[in-house]
């Protein structure tokens, strides 16, 4: 079994943090830095840095296959600002992987967990979710059938909803010391200018999203995600997409029958 961990950056210098983070827990470590990046000491051992001025389409692209030409068995994408990775983080995130087959990816620490507004709990020691986000690991013979990554701004939710089209679960692992927390939805982030605000401009591009994601992957004319907004707390709202989860499963129970997962939103 061999793992490799990859880390794209540009014009950061957080990748050297998590590369020793990751570095016991894995064979090697691929760093795809462009732009300005130092680091303030040497890099692990089992660490090599590949220099390209490249997008991040374009970059987890070469990573990934990287690891597909190199033979090996897993690959992590993490992205360089990742925290609170433990010392087992991806034993862990290996175990429940090989534990079913259905599954394609196991996801860590997501960015839009801190915001969920709700909170599940299902009988596996994961809890499905849409698509990939900030640390995830995959069998790179799965990525190998998915193909390289799409050449749009929401490439990691494209790259999920192909591999739930083919037939493969995405799944959050489950840590009970973080409590478990609905992953049913994506939150694209966007910036203010020319007149229109940061909202309107995030309402535009999930719509394109879910417009893309209906396109390529909705079938008989029902929508595969939509638009919703969440409240949560005293911050206000924001806009997510909204799964249609029975239409995300189908796939995979047609591939491979009935999982045996449950909790309050859905069972298959």
């Amino acid at each position: 079994m061999s793992i490799i961990a990859c880390i794209p950056t540009h014009n950061r210098n957080f990748a050297e943090r998590v590369a020793w983070a990751l570095s016991p827990q894995v064979d090697h470590i691929l760093i795809h830095a462009g732009g300005k990046c130092e680091w303030s000491s040497s890099l692990p051992k089992n660490c090599i840095v590949r220099w390209g001025n490249t997008s991040i389409v374009m970059s987890r692209n070469f990573m990934s296959q990287y690891a597909i030409k190199n033979g090996f068995d897993y690959w992590i994408c993490c992205e360089d600002d990742t925290t609170h990775i433990q010392p087992n983080h991806v034993l862990d995130m290996l175990e429940v992987l090989d534990s079913e087959q259905a599954l394609g990816a196991i996801t860590s620490i997501s960015r839009m967990l801190a915001h969920a507004s709700e909170t599940i709990a299902s009988n596996k020691p994961f809890t499905i979710r849409n698509s990939l986000a900030m640390f995830w690991i995959t069998r790179t013979k799965v990525q190998a059938e998915m193909g390289r990554f799409a050449n749009v701004f929401f490439d990691d939710i494209e790259m999920g909803q192909r591999m739930w089209s083919q037939g493969y679960m995405i799944a959050h692992l489950t840590d009970p010391t973080k409590g478990r927390h609905d992953c049913s939805g994506s939150n694209i982030k966007a910036k203010a200018g020319g007149g229109v605000t940061k909202q309107q401009q995030s309402k535009k591009r999930l719509r394109e999203c879910c417009e893309y994601l209906m396109q390529h992957y909705g079938g008989r004319g029902v929508r595969i995600a939509k638009p919703t907004k969440v409240k949560y707390g005293q911050r206000g709202a924001r806009i997510y997409m909204r799964y249609n989860l029975e239409e995300m499963i189908r796939p995979v129970v047609d591939r491979w029958g009935t999982i045996g997962y449950q909790d309050r939103r859905i069972s298959f």
